[in-house]
């Protein structure tokens, strides 16, 4: 008798473990939820912007090339309000989901840039370029330079002043992200010293 209730027991412990692995095996994919674009970049996502970034990004998707643009963003090439609420809206879609070039899109028109990222601290196209000229003359040979910065360097002139300007409006990623290190370095007032 004992033993035959020691083999009910073990064959009622396996057909629980059993339907309980079946059961978890088939409730996962509903139990898992899939990250949305606004939690995947929760970093670089432009959420409660000023109106002078959404007029920025209005202004940055106004000069887009029609084929790198979803059909549903380019009503909002002179619309930053409505260009605000598409990038709320896209920021709640699943990120899985979404088309390469859709992500594209929201990252150039709904992420923070590298300006907004310096805070006030970018030099002006009509600032002086002075200083950061002199700090870019002055990195001696041991210094590591990304190889867009030995390519300025050489050239100088209006060569720093054009490619910064130029930097301010890319994507923002992280503080390790090399375009991000030198426009910091040297696209800024003051500049963060090595």
């Amino acid at each position: 008798m004992i033993k035959q209730g020691m083999a009910l027991a073990g064959a009622a412990g396996v057909g629980t473990t059993s339907y309980l692995g079946y059961s978890l095996m088939h409730k996962i994919p509903k139990a898992i939820k899939e990250a949305t674009i606004g939690e995947e970049w929760s970093e670089f996502i432009l959420v409660n912007g000023t109106d002078e970034q959404w007029e920025s990004r209005k202004t940055k998707l106004s000069k887009a090339l029609e084929d790198q643009l979803i059909p549903e963003i380019k009503a909002f090439k002179s619309d930053k309000d409505g260009l605000k609420r598409w990038c709320e809206g896209a920021a709640k879609k699943t990120y899985s989901d979404m088309k390469p070039l859709y992500l594209s899109n929201v990252r150039s028109y709904c992420t923070i840039d590298f300006k907004d990222k310096l805070g006030g601290k970018h030099i002006g196209s009509s600032d002086s370029w002075e200083e950061a000229k002199d700090k870019l003359k002055k990195v001696t040979q041991g210094t590591e330079l990304s190889e867009e910065m030995k390519e300025v360097k050489s050239q100088l002139s209006d060569a720093l002043k054009t490619w910064c300007l130029s930097a301010y409006d890319r994507p923002y990623l992280n503080e390790q992200d090399r375009w991000f290190k030198d426009t910091k370095d040297y696209c800024t007032k003051n500049g963060a010293r090595r």
